[in-house]
């Protein structure tokens, strides 16, 4: 602090304006000095006129020393700017400032400030709280109650600005009441003296409407009267410890107003033993008061919640070095105590599976320095046994904008971690596997790893419900090949049906089936299509009693289940698609007949004749001498007996329906047969058929008829396609090929082509008035079905080819 005049002349010119001054004077400044509050009175240029004992207690100078002195040196030099020394300007409305004491240390300092008439002009009267040590405890407090704090502090700023203008408005009514008067009057503190007797001695106008009395009515009174019966007791204790230690009396205490209005008032006393009297100085802190109520409510709101919950809920300093509360939930989760880790944090640190443990520690680091956290990692309990946690952190702000605490959530997550694992087993562990019987053989193994059992079956209902189709069976790290088990080696294989079997312990005591023989464990599970018929049954069984969590063991039961379903439905829909594929292609066999029957027709009466000839010269030759002659047509009939009865079973094998038969098919050699067979027919309709065969072409896995007619169609097109086209030029060449992995057979006709835009292989379109449209169609789900592919392309200059591919016998066989 920096003060121009010498200390000592100041002291000197002050005592003797004492000495001068007039008895009713001196009584002002003893009521003067008797204040708690610190109070200046300075001119109108910031020169310090007066300056009570509170104010010496308050800085370290003496009246004398402060006389004279400009008050503005005694705030800290950033905050001058609030200390306003113009004409007319003045708050009664507490400032909070920093000033410097005589001994250049630092106090926080409420400051009130009102204006009074002087020789000089306007002066002003500075009121001033030592708030230091209230304001450090504030500082921790609003710290740690960040967001109250905002909230207390809006509303005592919305109080502050409705007293600021009350203040204004007495200050204006009373300006020309005395000095010493107005000091009391227009304080916005709520003030009385009280003497030691607990009489009231004079209340100002603040702290009489706070108790909704008239400030005369108040006078002679008890101030105990006004105080809340339950604090009655220990106010007054407190009050007369004070007056015999002449101590400062700081309390917080609750007043009743006349209307039975309670409310909580922070006063300050200072005894003045002289004249046995104690100022009072105080403020409503009602609203801080009940804002501290409602935290604590719902501080043991939040507790009771964080005690209830399944998730753990902790709280832990900036660094995480320390954790300050870890919600009962954590014992549970951790198998660890709650205070074992608020003493030492590598409690929850350890715990972590090693595999996880170096990315947990990046997440919380990333709390620290980005301020959120979301991690999911394993840990590890006491007892050997793992659990998932998903783990979330954020920072609570303290009032600064620095960082308070962090606080997190902790949720246990094993259920969902092994359901998701149980789903990615079932996809890639039956990504690659084929359909069928080898996709539920795989499908067993996966739900034994998951569920731990020694045993898994799928089976499917049989006709007679005796015994039951074995779709796949694992049985202690092995697949087992039986097709067929007998209903009565299983619980509930007798009726496929009902809600699900569980049984957690003693399975073989409850259901003493053959095949559940020491298994603890057993579990059945109905597999149902969207229809809800009953496709299949799940059962697993283990020789470990089931402690997992039920819901657990249902979701990955439910997730296996629906992939099996789904595989189940396929297959019988791919059944009735074949089904209906196969008689399609018996219509199509058919009506490829009714076209060629005037050519088999043809091609029967050949033998027939020739028969009836033969049969007719060994009649007329009958006698001794022609026996050789008779045995030659005997022979010939027989042979041509043959070749009629080869031509029927060929056209009844042909119009037959009957199961695909697969087989290894030499393809050169079926393209001759159906060349020979189609022979006759070609020739009525004056078309040359020619083949042009790779000798290295090898044999195909296929089913022969259903090859054949695929070719016969193909051929039967081409014959139709040509015949606008000369009788010279009319011919067809089929052709093979053979490749690396498969071979390729080819139908080329010169004919014009189908139109660019003919959708030719869908069913029933067709470019012949009388066809059916289903024979191209049914030629390309035969050929898929046989992992080919069937097209078409034109021919330059002129002409078409139709195509198909087949994979070769052991490249089919490889891939099966």
């Amino acid at each position: 602090m920096v003060l121009q005049a010498d200390d000592s002349d100041s002291e000197l010119s002050y005592l003797r304006q004492r000495v001068a001054e007039p008895e009713s004077a001196l009584r002002r400044r003893e009521i003067f000095d008797a204040l708690p509050e610190a109070v200046i009175a300075t001119e109108a240029d910031g020169r310090i006129v007066e300056w009570n004992a509170a104010a010496e207690r308050l800085y370290g100078y003496t009246a004398g020393e402060a006389a004279g002195r400009d008050f503005h040196d005694l705030v800290r030099a950033d905050q001058r700017a609030q200390v306003a020394f113009g004409a007319g300007a003045f708050s009664t409305d507490p400032s909070m400032m920093v000033h410097r004491r005589k001994n250049a240390s630092l106090a926080w300092v409420e400051v009130s400030t009102t204006a009074y008439v002087t020789e000089n002009g306007q002066g002003r009267v500075y009121i001033a709280r030592d708030v230091t040590r209230r304001s450090r405890a504030e500082t921790e407090l609003r710290q740690v109650r960040a967001e109250l704090e905002r909230r207390v502090e809006a509303r005592t700023a919305a109080l502050a600005d409705a007293v600021k203008q009350l203040s204004l408005q007495i200050s204006e009514r009373e300006r020309a009441e005395a000095e010493t008067d107005q000091f009391f009057r227009t304080s916005p503190s709520l003030m009385m003296v009280v003497h030691f007797d607990g009489t009231i001695e004079r209340v100002n106008p603040a702290f009489a409407v706070h108790l909704e009395h008239d400030a005369a009515e108040m006078t002679g009174g008890r101030l105990l009267d006004h105080v809340h019966p339950d604090d009655a007791t220990a106010f007054s204790e407190q009050l007369a410890a004070m007056v015999d230690g002449q101590n400062m009396l700081n309390v917080q205490v609750r007043t009743v107003a006349r209307h039975g209005r309670v409310s909580w008032v922070e006063l300050t006393g200072a005894g003045v033993a002289e004249r046995q009297v104690v100022f009072f100085s105080g403020v409503d802190v009602t609203l801080r008061h009940q804002a501290y109520q409602a935290l604590r409510e719902s501080e043991g709101r939040f507790r009771e919640l964080a005690e209830n919950v399944s998730e753990v809920f902790w709280l832990a300093e900036p660094d995480l070095r320390h954790v300050l509360y870890a919600s009962p939930a954590f014992e549970p989760l951790w198998g660890r105590r709650v205070s074992d880790l608020v003493q030492n944090r590598r409690h929850w640190v350890d715990a972590i599976h090693p595999d996880d443990r170096d990315r947990a520690e990046q997440a919380f680091r990333h709390l620290i320095e980005e301020g959120d956290m979301d991690v999911e990692y394993r840990i590890v309990r006491p007892d050997g046994s793992g659990r998932w946690i998903h783990d979330r952190g954020y920072p609570v702000m303290s009032e600064t904008g620095g960082v308070a605490r962090v606080a997190g959530i902790a949720s246990d997550i094993t259920d969902r971690k092994l359901a998701q694992q149980a789903l990615q087993a079932v996809a890639l562990g039956t990504a690659s596997a084929s359909t069928g019987d080898r996709f539920f053989q795989t499908l067993m193994r996966h739900v034994a790893t998951a569920l731990r059992a020694d045993d898994v079956w799928l089976t499917e209902p049989v006709e007679g419900g005796e015994h039951v189709r074995v779709l796949g069976w694992w049985s202690e790290g092995q697949p087992r090949p039986d097709k067929m088990l007998a209903s009565s080696m299983l619980p509930r294989l007798d009726r496929m049906e009902g809600p699900p079997l569980w049984v957690a312990h003693g399975a073989y005591r409850t259901y003493p089936h053959p095949l559940l023989r020491r298994r603890e464990a057993f579990m059945a599970m109905p597999l149902a299509d969207s229809a809800g018929r009953v496709l299949a049954m799940l059962s697993v069984a283990r020789s470990e009693p089931l402690e997992d969590d039920l819901a657990m063991v249902d979701t990955i039961l439910q997730i296996f289940s629906a992939r099996a379903t789904a595989e189940l439905e396929r297959l019988r829909a791919e059944a009735r698609v074949s089904q209906r594929e196969e008689e399609l292609a018996h219509v199509g066999r058919l009506q490829t007949m009714g076209e060629m029957a005037s050519g088999i027709a043809h091609e029967l009466n050949q033998p027939l004749l020739a028969i009836m000839g033969h049969a007719e010269a060994a009649r007329l030759g009958l006698s001794p001498d022609n026996r050789e002659r008779i045995e030659h047509d005997l022979n010939d009939i027989e042979l041509q007996a043959e070749r009629a009865a080869a031509i029927i079973q060929r056209l009844r094998s042909f119009v037959q329906r009957h199961p695909p038969a697969w087989a290894s098919v030499d393809v050169n050699a079926l393209v001759r047969d159906v060349l020979r067979f189609m022979k006759t027919y070609a020739q009525r309709l004056r078309v040359s058929v020619d083949c042009d065969l790779d000798d290295s072409a090898p044999t195909a896995l296929a089913d022969q008829i259903l090859l054949e007619q695929v070719l016969v169609n193909l051929i039967n097109n081409a014959l139709a396609a040509i015949q606008s086209v000369p009788e010279d030029q009319r011919s067809v060449i089929v052709r093979t090929q053979a490749g690396p992995d498969d071979v390729m057979v080819t139908v080329d006709d010169p004919g014009p082509g189908p139109d660019p835009g003919l959708a030719l292989f869908e069913p029933f379109v067709s470019t012949k008035s009388e066809g059916l449209g289903i024979g191209l169609s049914i030629s390309r789900s035969i050929i898929e079905r046989h992992q080919g592919h069937l097209w078409h392309e034109p021919l330059q200059p002129r002409g078409c080819r139709f195509a198909f591919r087949l994979p070769l016998e052991n490249a089919l066989r490889a891939d099966q």
